[in-house]
Formats: structure tokens, C-alpha cells, sequence
């Protein structure tokens, strides 16, 4: 009790204490504060001032307490010890709290009581800028030891909070606290997006929260991909942004992804994390994902491979995943980017385009404007309705959409061509099933109509290229009716037919026939204007099937469908002359004392051309004169039984006019009366006579036996063929089935000469089949009737179950009739008792189609048990029956396909299906769903059945449209599906509207004649929350000047046009669905004249065909834009109008963001114009300017380039084909092209001299009768293949010296010297290195063969080398002189043209050839003493500039030199030795004082290696040159 007594004094005095109206501490402290209070023991001494009262010492005298961070007090405390506290303030998260904590300290004086505490919190509102007012509202807390006080600000007025301490009962001054204003945390970044980059860079963007747009400081982007056990996020990836609203992350593909994004401002409170944005790559992006091209135009494609083992160069473009485009159109940009450059198709409304050969869903949508698309009309008979079809190969649903005027198709074209807006618009035809390609028109208009088809899409109305059509002009008349088709006598068949009455114009038609019973080879007759038509036939008693059809009589539009098929009656003069011969076949039965006669008819002929046939009248004549007539058909055989009693048999032929009169006879006796003489043939002869004779005609290739015949399914058939004529020959028989499957030759064998047999195994389907032994395409076959084969006959029972339709597939060429049986029990008793031979059940109504190809018999009413199903064949040979099919009714139900479809997403992706079951089968029904997103390509996914009528799917975006169908089928599964339901398009079930409407911008068109503009509003591709809400389109609100307001509402489009009066107007857009509209909107003021100027320039620079680099400086001015907006387009007006709106063409930007780069499509123009708009909140500011080139060069420079390009390489050619006649061909001089030819003619010439004429200057002397020289040129070398070049031989005195001196020419004195040369022998070098002599200096022998040497890889170029031998001494008086040289006769370098074994053209036109000299080409000796030699690679009529430098006055004799060869057996006989036969040349001249002799001459034997004696002498004559051709890739042949 006295604890409680002394709490509550205590809680009284610090109430009293705590009132309002103490002393405050003089400086208001922010919060937190913190801070230590001492109090004084409350024992201590008092300080007792003067005039205190009695009664005031009963109360807390001044304070003992105080702040450490306070001055001194201005009295000294009463006593020292006491009591210290920790006090700290501060606010809560929500800032809506001030909390004190008190504590003690530790410096407490070691008082073993507790402390007692008490605190006051009271609010205080300013009342003026200066002075503070304490409200009532006042918390007063105390405790023991610790405490902790709070206070609600229940105020937005509230600046300050005062604290009064009590410790002990002592008082501690008061400490006034201010509340600042609260640190708010700023909002999440919202509406995040994603877009990747023509570089494969994948970038993330979001909107800055509304709130804080100018005081964000930095983002951290975090994301994660989905634990696929877990469903779960962990090992979140963190990457910081600063100021720039967006990121580049590295995903990898196929993973899913969750990104969220959270931003800080100065206070560095961070704004929670967004809501989270899901990303899954797929393997393949592409860039754009949809874009729209006029056909023809180029479209430029970027496709992104994502992943890190990703190569651009494995990129394999295709076009609607089946059409390889053409590599050159493509490169990769990088190592995971491939670009694409390629023409719009000109057909179809859209095109796919993938790079890689997986059949995954991504792909590039190019959407094409005016492509052609084939819509063909049809009007009816009746000229009525006009139906039309277009082929859509589009996987999305297009709508054909019609107008029409009453003008002709020519001048409604002409004129929408002019612009104008011609016709009244026609109902729209969107066909439910996008598989449904038609649309009819009812009634009709007979002037014009203009069709097209079009296509909504995402990025506008896609349509054709309209077709303008008149349906006069597309008439299909009804066919003709009353079709009939006699055949007359004379071989005449007429055709009349009943034309159509429309169209009023007239009509032409025109009738087709074949031959019954053989293949259906129609025959066309040429139209008529007329209703009948005649034709001649080889037969008139043959059966034709005959057909019409018609048209409008000028010939447009389209032919009618045939007209029923009908068959050929003949027209008979008379009655039949004569009955059939026959004979009969008898089997006796002696048990039974009968016989079974078969009569045997002979091959028919009547009179075709005056009448015919119809059958034949069998009459038999009993012993007891009784008579009975059967009427047959005209068949081959006819069987009946015999009782062996005397019995007549007579046969008559009958047509429509009466039967035949003389008859043949037969009568039947049990035992012959007598034995005729004479009768020398056996009953076998006979019966092949007569078998040959049936139905054969005798002129016929090819004879079957039998014709026709019956075999069960499976049975083994002998068929043989008799191949008729002189020159048959049976081993080139080949069988056929049916004409088109040839048989195994090993079924089949030649008889004779002219008869082949097969035995094969009868077929298991079908009713016939029919064998051939030819490959032509004849008539005569052999039929084999298949009795039981199967036949496959199909049921289906209708959704009501009462009505049975059933189909069968009839290879047949005759007519078969589908026949049934019905009993009350079920199928597998029916089947058995059948089986045991029993006549089970009723027979049903016989279906037997007109048409034969109509495979079709209903049932109606049913009976629920059970059918019997067969097919059956009437032929000559009796009936023929498939295998029968036992089918119950109930077991084929094809229910109606279920009905009141819907299809709803529901937020969280949930794709909910139901639907209303057909009520039959009664037992119940599974059903089963399918679906596609529309806007792709027609990918069905189908989903497991339900027996309930729902059923629900996830699916990524519930925004989506899908198609949806449902079908159904009995509970059992027995039975058929039903057909699919018409397809539904899902609507979004929303959980809320738009938080906010679409960004966007507007080109501006002004009038100034009408004081109008015209604004197109282009928006931003707009993304809303898919998980929660969709938007169904926008709401445009127009607000004028006036204050009145406009609400157009138009769907989620990508831009949107009105006019504008030039007058202060506001736009606003916003987005709405079905629970509302959005709030928070974009506003657009519209204004005639910009307010204000802040831009002071503005540069534009263009970094690729992609990417703009933007930069732009402000005016210092008071105020600065929201944001800023660039705008561009092409300058020319025709790439503006191709540029279209279809690519986006504006930004929106920060003022504070420059220099900032730009991404878009800067490749269609030259030029374009960027404009760059400051956006205030009032208004826009003054925009400015820039004019950007691209840096393409212009189509005519292309154009010019590839001119060029083209001449340089047709000069190239013609350059390199020169050059290469001098590599490849024979380079023999044609005479008709040099010089020295000129005026000669080659044909009147006999001499050898005359072929070569001197240049001027020099004298050419006759060539003397007898033979110069002689040279031998034998085409064979040594066992080892090398050759020698030509060399001058030393006598024998001087083989051991190197040098020899010979007379030459001083090319300065003219006269005579005695040059030193360098002897070859053995040791010559090889040919291939063979150069020319020169004169410009003196070498000795091994120099010269060093350089010989040296100079072989320099020699192996195409030239033609001749050499001159001159001589300035023409004294008669010289010695004759005689050259023998060494040579192997394959050099590779000479001419083969005239040298060679193999007798060239060249050889053979000279008499005597020319003799080759070779030379060293390229050596640097020469001797003085030697012979002067000229060496050119110019044409034979040059002279060379040594012969200039001689004595123009001197006159220089010409000689030739003549070649000699062998005969031919000479040389044949010189080839088989293995000795080196060496050409030898013989110079004769009288004046010559040595003879220079052969060293190996074909006249004699001398040794090879024998050296003759040289002695010196002059050359009297100038010879001609030699011409050779080198060939470094000829090798010797041995």
C-alpha cells in the first residue's frame, strides 16, 4: 500500500511539473537527436532564493538538471551526483511517430533504489512565422530504470515537439524539437519494356516515376531467370543505371526471365522494387518482328541469334519456311547478327521470313501492300448471284470487302486511279473458318464491282491489288437439259439437248462421247450455236455415253457443267435377217438321265449400218411339240438341262422392229442316227474355232481367251494372248494389270510365235480387273470379273441419328449398284448366320447412281441394328458381288459439333473454353478443343479431351486473340468426331482498367487556302499490364477553345488523322477497356504559332544506316522544356510517300540528355530532315531544323559504276583472248595479214621464192634450180629423253680447243671478221634454254654456256623467234660453205607447226618448208668473227633495227632454205632405232672454199661423234627468216 501511495505522488508531481507554460529551450533540435541528461539526487542541498515562500518549498524548485551539449546554467547546481540518462528522439518508418528512448548512461552515483522517470511530449503549432503555440494534445509516459515514450503527429501543421524530462522528481529544461518535412520515398519505375538492337544488344527500359522525374539519381535493375524445380527467383543479377532510363542486359535464350527496377533520389531512400516484367528470348529474334512494304519495294531484315556459341554465319534465310532465298542477299553484321536485303513478293497480302531451318514460331512478318491476289467470279444461271473465290494462302483471316457503281469496270478503274472515291461500299465477307474462301453476291448489280481483300493487323490495314469485275462477263450457264443421243443408220449419231434461257444473248454448246464398255476416252466435238448435233460413228450399234455443255455465245465467261451423262439408243430400219450360228457342249449326268447342254454362240455380225442387235430368242421345241421362248441377252454362251428326250433348239436375233427369220437349227438325240462320213475334227478343234471366234474381231493386233471370265478373290487365272500377223513375235509380250501395274515376267510364257500365256492370282479388291499383254493403249483386253474381292464402304451417321450415309471407293468402269440388307439383330449374329448359309434379313431399296462417279447411298429412316452392305456387278457372265460389310448404325455416329463456343483470358494467363454438347448419342459425349494465336501462323495446339462442357489452358498473354474450335464424339470413342464449331475469338476478362493512356505525337499538314491542318497522331506502341488488364482501343478527347469537348473512341491503331481549325485545341488519348478508361493521360496542346524560342542549334550526325547521333544546346532562359521531340522523314517527296507511317518516325527525349544517339531506318532516302521539338507544359516551343544526307550514292552513279565496271571487263576479255592465242594457238604467220603477202596471189604461184618478198632496201635473188639445202627432221630420240641445241662442229684438229672462228659482220666497217664460237658437242645446253646471239661484245665458251643455262626459266614464254643470216659479201667468187648441225629432233622449241612428225598445215603448205635456226636467246657473247644473226618476236614483215642500221644503198640478196623430208616409209623405218638422228643442213655455193659435211647423214653411216673441218668463208646470200614456236610443256616421246 505505501508503494502506491508513493507512485502516485509521483505521477501528481511530475504532472505538475509537465504543465504547460515552462520555460522552452531557446533553439529548436532536428530530429534525431540525442543527447545526456544529469540530474541532481533529490535529497541534495536547496538553493533557497530570497522571498521564497513557505509554500513554494513544497514544490521542484528550479532546474538541478541539465544537457551536456547545453551551456551552463546561470545558477550553479544545488548539489553535484546524482543521476545520468541516454535520450534519443527519432521517427518511425512511416514518419508519423516521434519516439523518445531513455536509458541510463552508467554514471549514476551508485544509488541501490531505482530510478523514478517521467517524460512529456506535447505538439506545438506555429502561430506566426515566430512564435509557437502549444496544442492540448500531450503524452506524458513514466517508467522505472528505462523509458520509451511516442506521440502521434496527428497534425500537417505540426513544426515541433517539446520534451520535459523529470528524473527522480527533479526537472530537466525543456528542448523544443522540430519536425522538417518528411523524406518521401519515391515511387517504383513503371511500364517496364524490353527491345533489342540491330546489334544484338538486348535493352531495358522503363518510365521514371511521375513523382521524382527530377530528382532520381540512379536505378539498379535486378533480374532473374525461374528455378524450374522451384518456380522460384534466387541468384538475382544486380546492374546499376544512372539517370538514363534504361540498361543493356545479357539473357540467355529459352530461359525465363524476371526484371524489376527500382530508383533512389538525394535523400538515398530507394523506391521499392517494380512490379516484376517477364522476358523469355527465344532462340532466334528478328528485327523488325512485323513490318509493312509495298510489293516490289526492298525490305531490310536483321535477324538476332541469341546465345554466347551463336554464329551469324550458319544463317540460312527461307521465305514462308519453304523457299531458299539466294545468299548473295544476305551477310552477317557481327557474330550473332545476320542482315538481309530483299524485294517484297508481289503476290499475297504477307510473307514469313526465317534464318534458320528449325520450324520454330519466330519469324519476320512482312506484310505486303498491293500485292496480287487471284480472285475469280462466278454468276450463276440464273444471272442472280455472283459468287466469288480468291486463293489465301494467309494463315490469318482476311476480309474480302466489295464496291459498286453503275459505270463500266474501264472508267471506275480510270477513275479510282485519279483519286476519286467511286461506289457505294459492299457487305463485308469475313468468312468464320479461315479455310472458307468465298463470298457471294445477292442480288445483283450488272455494272461493275471492285474487289479486293484486306487484312487488319497491328501495324494498319493491309489490302490487294483491287480486281474490278462485271458479272455479264462471268456468266456459268445451268447445263443443258433434254439430253438425248441416237444412233441412226449410216453410222449418223445425233445429239439434241434443251439449251438454258440465260444468258438472253444466245449460247453455243458442245457435246463429248465415248465408247461404252471400254475406257473412258472421251471425244470433244467442236460448239454449235444450235441445239443439236451430228456426228459420224463407226458403229451405230455400239452404246456412246454422250455429255453437253454450254456458254455464252461470244465466248466470255465459263462453260456450264456438263449435262447428265446419257447413253445412245439405236435408230433401227428393220428387223434382223438371221439368227447366230452356234454350237453346243453336252455333259451327260447318267444318275440323274439329264444333260447339261451349253450353247456356244459364233461372233454376231450384223448389218451395223441399216440395223442392230438387241439380244437373242432361244426357242425349245420338246418331243410333245410344246414350245418355250427365253428372251436372252447377245451373250456368248447360254446353258440350260436336257431331259435326253428328242428336243429342237432354235436361236433368233431380235431388235425393237420384230426377230429374225432364217434361223439356225439344232436337234438333241440321246444317241446319233448315224456316222456322216468326213467328219474328221475333234470336239476340241471345234471348240477353239469357236472360242476364237467369240467377240474377237479378226482384223484386231492382239486376241485375248477367254475375253472374260469370273474367278473368286485369291483364285490362280490362265489367260492367254494371241498376237495376230505374219510378223508377231509372243517373247515381247509384257502384261499389265489394269494398264498401269506391269506383272512379273515370271508369270507369264510364250506359247508359239504368236500366242502368250499368264497365270496369275486373281486380286483381293474390287469387282474387275482387266489384263493387257501390249503397252499400247488399245481396246482389246482381257476382263476378270472378281467374285468377293473387298470393296472399303464407309458409314457415317448424322448428329441426329437418322440418316445413314455411306460412300465406297469404285475403281470400276461400269456402273455397280449398291445394294443392302437390314436385320432386327446385331451385327456379329447377322455375320454368322449369313455365314451358315442363311437368307438373314430385308432387302433394301437398290442405289444405283446415274453418274458413275457418284459413290454415295443414304439411309433414311434408320434401323438401329444392323445392315448388310455389298456392291454387285451385272455383266454377260451373270452377277458379280463384292464381300459383303456388316455395319450397325450406332457404332458410327458423327455428332453435331457442339454449339455456343466462348473463349475468355482471365487474368494470371488463363484461357477458359466452354460450350453447349450436342444432346445425341444419348450416352454422352467427350469433347476436345483446339487453339491458335491469331495474328501467327495457323499452328493448332490441341488439348486432351473432357467429358465436361469446359476446359481451361494456360497461356502466356491473356491480351492475346485466340482462335478457338471445339469438336466432340461419343463418351466410348467409338464413332467419328464431330466437325469442328465454328472458330471464336477469346476476349480478355479484365481486372481493372488502364492505369494510363498511350504516348504519342502528331505530323502536322497545314492548308493555308483553307486555314485548316491536318493532324495525324502517331502513337507509341503501347504495352499494358497483360496480367491484370487489356486495353481494347483508345478514347481521342478534342477540347477547343470554346470549351466544348470531343470523345472519339477508335481502336488500339497505330496512328489516327483529324482537322484542326488552327485554333488553340487540346488532345488527349486515352486507353480503355470494358471496366473504364485510363487517368493518367498525355496532353497535346495544338497552337498556330510556338510561344517561345529555346533552342539555340541543333547538329545531327549520321553514324550507319541505322543509328543518328543527336546533340542540341538551349537558350539561357527562365524556363526549359518537359522534353523534347525528333522527328525525321525523307526529303523527297517520292521516298516520303513510300516511307509511309508504317516505320516510326519520332522520339521522345530528355532536354538534359545531349549528345544521345538514335536508332531507326535511315537507309530509304538520301535526305532527311530532322526536326527537334522542346514540349513545355503549356505548349510546344519553336522547333528547329537540320538537313541530314545519308551518304548514298544516288541509283544514276550505281548505274553509271556498273557501266563502267561492265565495259573494263569486256575489254579485259577481249584483251585476254589475244594474249591467249599467242599461249595456246599454233602462232604460224598468215600471209593474208603481213605485209610482205600483200597482192600475192597464193593460187597462181608454183615457186617457192615467191612466198617472201624483201623488205625496202633489200634485193632478193632467185633461187637457184637446184637444191639448197636439205633438212631432215626425224620425230625420235634417244631411250633417254633430252634435247641439244644446234651448235657449229670444230673439225677434228680443234676438238680439244672451245673456240672456233667464223666469218661475221662488223656491224660499224661492214666487213668480214673472224668471230670466235663456243663449240656445244656433248656438253651443249639443253634446248629449253636456247637463247640468241647478239653482237655487243665478246665472250668466251663457258660464259656463253653459263648464260645459256641461266636463261631457262626466262625462255618459257609464248613468243615466235626467227633469226636472219646476213651477209654483206655477194661476191660471186666465194666458196660455197656448208653448215652441218647437231640437234635433237623433238626440241621443245621447235615449231611443231613445220617440224614436227605429225605433219601440220604449215609443212604441208610450203613445198619445202623453212628451216629452223635456233639461237641463244638473251646471251651476252658474241664474237666478232662470227656469222651477224638477227633475232625478233615481231610479225614476218618487220624488219629489225639492226637491218636499219646498215647501208640503206646497199642491196642485200634473199635465199631460202629448202627442207627435205623423208617418205614416209623412210621415216617409219628411221623411228624404230634407238639411235639420235640429227637434221643436217647442206649450203651449197660455188665460190666456197670448204665444204662443210653432215656429221650423221641419212645417206651414209658416219659416226655421230665425228667432227668436221670448218674452214672460213662467206655467206653470199641473205637467207629468210625461220620461224618457231617454243612450247615448254612439250616432252619427247620416245
Amino acid at each position: 500500500m505505501l508503494t502506491v501511495l508513493v507512485h502516485v505522488l509521483l505521477m501528481l508531481l511530475a504532472v505538475q511539473c509537465l504543465r504547460p507554460g515552462a520555460p522552452v529551450h531557446s533553439v529548436a533540435l532536428d530530429v534525431p537527436w540525442q543527447d545526456e541528461v544529469c540530474c541532481d539526487s533529490p535529497t541534495a542541498y536547496t538553493y533557497i532564493e530570497e522571498g521564497t515562500s513557505q509554500s513554494d518549498l513544497n514544490l521542484p524548485q528550479s532546474p538541478r538538471c541539465k544537457f551536456r551539449s547545453s551551456s551552463a546554467e546561470s545558477k550553479p547546481p544545488v548539489s553535484l551526483g546524482g543521476t545520468c540518462l541516454d535520450v534519443l528522439c527519432g521517427f518511425d518508418e512511416s514518419w508519423s511517430n516521434l519516439t523518445c528512448d531513455l536509458k541510463s548512461s552508467g554514471l549514476s552515483s551508485g544509488m541501490m533504489k531505482p530510478i523514478r522517470m517521467a517524460v512529456s511530449l506535447q505538439q506545438i503549432s506555429p502561430e506566426n512565422d515566430t512564435d509557437y503555440h502549444a496544442s492540448e494534445h500531450q503524452v506524458v509516459c513514466d517508467a522505472e530504470d528505462s523509458l520509451m515514450c511516442s506521440i502521434h503527429l496527428n497534425s500537417t501543421r505540426i513544426s515541433a515537439v517539446r520534451l520535459t524530462v523529470n528524473v527522480s522528481n527533479v526537472l530537466a529544461p525543456p528542448v523544443l524539437l522540430r519536425i522538417s518535412p518528411r523524406s518521401v520515398k519515391p515511387s517504383p519505375p513503371f511500364n517496364l519494356s524490353h527491345v533489342q538492337t540491330v546489334e544484338g544488344d538486348l535493352i531495358v527500359s522503363w518510365k521514371e516515376p511521375l513523382d521524382f522525374s527530377d530528382d532520381l539519381l540512379a536505378y539498379e535493375i535486378r533480374y532473374s531467370h525461374e528455378n524450374t524445380n522451384k518456380n522460384t527467383h534466387k541468384n538475382w543479377q544486380v546492374v546499376s543505371a544512372l539517370e538514363k532510363p534504361n540498361v543493356s542486359v545479357d539473357l540467355k535464350p529459352l530461359l525465363k526471365y524476371a526484371i524489376q527496377v527500382r530508383c533512389t533520389t538525394q535523400t538515398q531512400l530507394w523506391s521499392d522494387w517494380s512490379d516484376p516484367y517477364y522476358i523469355t528470348l527465344n532462340k532466334v529474334s528478328y528485327i523488325p518482328q512485323m513490318v509493312v512494304a509495298r510489293a516490289g519495294d526492298n525490305v531490310t531484315v536483321y535477324c538476332v541469334l541469341n546465345g554466347q556459341s551463336a554464329n551469324a554465319n550458319t544463317a540460312m534465310w527461307s521465305l514462308n519456311r519453304r523457299v531458299p532465298l539466294d545468299p548473295s542477299l544476305y551477310h552477317p553484321v557481327n557474330q550473332r547478327v545476320s542482315q538481309i536485303t530483299f524485294t517484297a513478293s508481289e503476290t499475297g497480302l504477307s510473307d514469313l521470313l526465317t534464318c534458320t531451318q528449325e520450324w520454330n514460331i519466330p519469324y519476320s512478318k512482312i506484310y505486303v501492300e498491293g500485292g496480287f491476289i487471284s480472285i475469280t467470279c462466278v454468276t450463276n444461271g440464273d444471272i442472280d448471284t455472283m459468287t466469288c473465290r480468291w486463293e489465301n494462302k494467309e494463315w490469318e483471316i482476311v476480309k474480302f470487302r466489295s464496291k459498286s457503281a453503275e459505270m463500266s469496270c474501264d472508267e471506275m478503274e480510270e477513275r479510282v486511279r485519279g483519286g476519286e472515291d467511286v461506289g457505294e461500299m459492299g457487305h463485308e465477307c469475313m468468312p468464320i473458318k479461315t479455310t472458307e474462301k468465298v463470298c457471294t453476291f445477292h442480288p445483283l448489280k450488272m455494272n461493275c464491282y471492285k474487289l479486293w481483300l484486306e487484312l487488319h493487323t497491328r501495324l494498319g490495314v493491309i489490302r490487294c491489288k483491287p480486281v474490278y469485275v462485271s458479272p455479264i462477263n462471268h456468266v456459268k450457264p445451268h447445263p443443258p437439259t433434254d439430253v438425248t443421243a441416237v444412233s441412226r443408220s449410216g453410222g449418223i449419231l445425233r445429239v439434241t439437248w434443251k439449251q438454258p434461257s440465260l444468258p438472253v444473248e444466245g449460247l453455243q454448246c458442245q457435246f463429248r462421247y465415248y465408247l461404252l464398255d471400254v475406257l473412258e476416252k472421251w471425244k470433244f466435238e467442236k460448239p454449235v450455236w444450235v441445239p443439236w448435233a451430228e456426228v459420224e460413228v463407226p458403229d451405230m450399234c455400239q452404246i456412246y455415253v454422250v455429255q453437253v455443255r454450254c456458254m455464252h455465245t461470244s465466248g466470255i465467261g465459263y462453260w456450264s457443267e456438263w449435262s447428265e451423262s446419257v447413253h445412245s439408243t439405236a435408230q433401227n430400219s428393220r428387223a434382223p435377217e438371221r439368227g447366230p450360228d452356234f454350237w453346243r457342249i453336252r455333259q451327260d449326268d447318267p444318275d440323274r438321265n439329264q444333260s447339261n447342254i451349253t450353247l456356244l454362240f459364233e461372233s454376231f455380225s450384223a448389218n451395223w449400218n441399216t440395223y442392230c442387235v438387241d439380244g437373242f430368242i432361244v426357242q425349245h421345241q420338246a418331243s410333245n411339240g410344246s414350245v418355250l421362248r427365253r428372251q436372252i441377252d447377245m451373250v456368248s454362251s447360254y446353258s440350260f438341262e436336257w431331259n435326253q428326250e428328242l428336243h429342237i433348239v432354235t436361236v433368233e436375233a431380235y431388235n425393237s422392229l420384230g426377230s429374225s427369220v432364217n434361223n439356225v437349227n439344232m436337234t438333241l438325240e440321246k444317241q446319233p442316227k448315224r456316222k456322216k462320213k468326213g467328219i474328221n475334227r475333234t470336239f476340241q478343234q471345234s471348240l477353239r474355232e469357236c472360242n476364237l471366234l467369240i467377240h474377237v474381231s479378226l482384223c484386231a493386233e492382239v486376241s485375248y481367251i477367254p475375253q472374260m471370265v469370273v474367278a473368286r478373290a485369291g483364285d490362280n487365272v490362265t489367260v492367254y494372248c494371241v498376237l495376230n500377223g505374219q510378223s508377231a513375235n509372243a517373247n515381247t509380250a509384257m502384261w499389265s494389270l489394269n494398264r498401269r501395274v506391269p506383272l512379273d515376267p515370271s508369270l507369264y510364257h510364250p506359247v508359239n510365235q504368236r500366242v502368250s500365256q499368264i497365270t496369275f492370282t486373281a486380286s483381293e479388291t474390287g469387282l474387275s480387273d482387266l489384263l493387257t499383254c501390249t503397252q499400247e493403249w488399245n481396246i482389246p483386253y482381257s476382263k476378270i470379273y472378281v467374285e468377293g474381292g473387298f470393296i472399303s464402304i464407309t458409314c457415317v451417321t448424322n448428329g441426329d441419328i437418322d440418316t445413314m450415309t455411306c460412300r465406297w471407293e469404285n475403281k470400276e468402269w461400269e456402273i455397280v449398284k449398291f445394294r443392302s440388307k437390314s436385320a432386327e439383330m446385331s451385327c456379329d449374329e447377322m455375320e454368322e448366320r449369313v455365314r451358315g448359309g442363311e437368307d438373314v434379313g430385308e432387302m433394301g431399296h437398290e442405289c444405283m447412281p446415274i453418274k458413275t462417279t457418284e459413290k454415295v447411298c443414304t439411309f433414311h429412316p434408320l434401323k438401329m441394328n444392323c445392315y448388310k452392305l455389298w456392291l454387285e456387278l451385272h455383266t454377260r457372265l451373270g452377277v458379280i458381288r463384292c464381300k459383303p460389310v456388316y455395319v450397325s448404325p450406332i457404332n458410327h455416329v458423327k455428332p453435331h459439333p457442339p454449339t455456343d463456343v466462348t473463349a475468355v483470358s482471365r487474368s494470371g494467363g488463363i484461357l477458359r473454353v466452354t460450350w453447349k454438347q450436342p444432346s445425341l448419342p444419348v450416352e454422352g459425349l467427350q469433347c476436345q478443343f483446339r487453339y491458335y494465336l491469331l495474328d501467327v501462323l495457323e499452328k493448332w495446339k490441341f488439348e486432351k479431351p473432357v467429358w465436361v462442357p469446359w476446359a481451361e489452358v494456360e497461356v502466356p498473354d491473356m491480351c492475346q486473340i485466340y482462335v478457338v474450335q471445339v469438336r466432340c464424339m461419343h463418351t466410348s470413342g467409338i464413332g467419328y468426331w464431330s466437325e469442328w464449331s465454328e472458330s471464336v475469338h477469346s476476349t480478355a476478362q479484365n481486372s481493372r482498367a488502364p492505369e494510363r493512356g498511350p504516348d504519342f505525337w502528331r505530323i502536322r499538314q497545314d492548308d493555308p487556302d483553307r486555314n485548316q491542318s491536318n493532324i495525324t497522331l502517331l502513337f507509341e506502341s503501347f504495352s499494358a499490364n497483360w496480367n491484370t488488364y487489356c486495353v481494347d482501343g483508345f478514347i481521342v478527347q478534342h477540347q477547343a477553345s470554346n470549351g466544348s469537348v470531343l470523345r472519339r473512341q477508335i481502336d488500339m491503331v497505330s496512328s489516327y488523322s483529324f482537322e484542326w481549325n488552327q485554333e488553340l485545341h487540346i488532345v488527349t488519348v486515352e486507353a480503355y477497356n470494358s471496366l473504364g478508361s485510363s487517368v493518367n493521360n498525355v496532353n497535346m496542346t495544338l497552337e498556330k504559332q510556338p510561344k517561345r524560342r529555346c533552342l539555340h542549334s541543333f547538329h545531327v550526325l549520321v553514324i550507319n544506316s541505322t543509328c543518328v547521333s543527336l546533340s542540341w544546346s538551349l537558350l539561357h532562359i527562365s524556363s526549359v522544356p518537359l522534353f523534347m521531340v525528333v522527328q525525321w522523314f525523307p526529303r523527297k517527296q517520292q521516298d516520303f510517300e513510300d516511307f509511309g507511317l508504317s516505320k516510326k518516325t519520332w522520339a521522345k527525349l530528355s532536354y538534359s540528355e545531349p549528345p544521345t544517339q538514335l536508332r531507326g531506318d535511315f537507309f530509304s532516302s538520301e535526305e532527311y530532315a530532322f526536326h527537334l521539338y522542346p514540349v513545355f507544359a503549356d505548349g510546344e516551343g519553336e522547333p528547329v531544323v537540320t538537313i541530314v544526307k545519308t551518304g548514298n550514292p544516288p541509283a544514276y552513279m550505281m548505274l553509271m559504276f556498273i557501266s563502267l565496271l561492265c565495259i573494263a571487263v569486256f575489254v579485259t576479255l577481249v584483251l585476254s583472248q589475244n594474249q591467249m592465242k599467242k599461249f595456246v594457238w599454233k602462232d604460224v604467220p598468215n600471209p593474208n595479214k603481213c605485209s610482205w603477202a600483200k597482192g600475192v596471189d597464193f593460187k597462181t604461184i608454183d615457186g617457192f621464192e615467191y612466198l617472201f618478198r624483201p623488205p625496202e632496201g633489200l634485193q632478193a635473188s632467185p633461187l637457184p634450180p637446184e637444191k639448197i639445202s636439205k633438212v631432215t627432221v626425224v620425230n625420235k630420240t634417244l631411250t633417254k629423253a633430252f634435247v641439244q641445241t644446234p651448235t657449229l662442229l670444230a673439225p677434228p684438229s680443234v676438238v680439244a680447243s672451245t673456240n672456233s672462228f667464223l666469218p661475221c659482220l662488223n656491224p660499224r666497217t661492214g666487213q668480214l671478221l673472224e668471230c670466235e664460237m663456243a663449240l656445244g658437242g656433248d656438253t651443249s645446253p639443253d634446248p629449253l634454254t636456247t637463247s640468241d646471239i647478239t653482237i655487243n661484245k665478246l665472250q668466251p665458251a663457258n660464259a656463253l654456256v653459263e648464260q645459256s643455262s641461266a636463261t631457262t626459266n626466262s625462255s618459257a614464254q609464248s613468243s615466235v623467234t626467227y633469226s636472219k643470216v646476213l651477209h654483206t659479201d655477194t661476191n660471186p667468187d666465194h666458196p660455197p660453205l656448208h653448215l652441218h648441225y647437231k640437234e635433237g629432233s623433238r626440241s621443245s622449241y621447235s615449231d611443231e607447226g613445220n617440224f614436227s612428225a605429225n605433219n601440220s598445215d604449215t609443212s604441208e603448205t610450203f613445198p619445202g618448208g623453212l628451216w629452223e635456226v635456233d639461237s641463244y636467246h638473251g646471251t651476252e657473247s658474241d664474237d666478232p668473227r662470227r656469222s651477224y644473226s638477227y633475232n625478233s618476236e615481231k610479225e614476218l614483215s618487220e624488219v629489225s633495227e639492226q637491218e636499219d642500221d646498215l647501208d640503206v644503198g646497199q642491196k642485200k640478196a634473199l635465199h631460202y632454205l629448202d627442207i627435205g623430208h623423208p617418205p614416209e616409209d623412210e621415216e617409219n623405218e628411221e623411228e624404230e632405232s634407238q639411235t639420235e638422228l640429227l637434221k643436217s643442213a647442206h649450203l651449197i655455193r660455188e665460190d666456197c672454199s670448204a665444204e662443210l659435211y653432215p656429221l650423221l647423214n641419212p645417206d651414209d653411216s658416219t659416226d655421230p661423234k665425228t667432227l668436221v673441218q670448218v674452214s672460213t668463208c662467206s655467206f653470199s646470200s641473205l637467207y629468210m627468216p625461220q620461224y618457231r614456236k617454243p612450247d615448254v610443256n612439250h616432252i619427247p616421246h620416245t
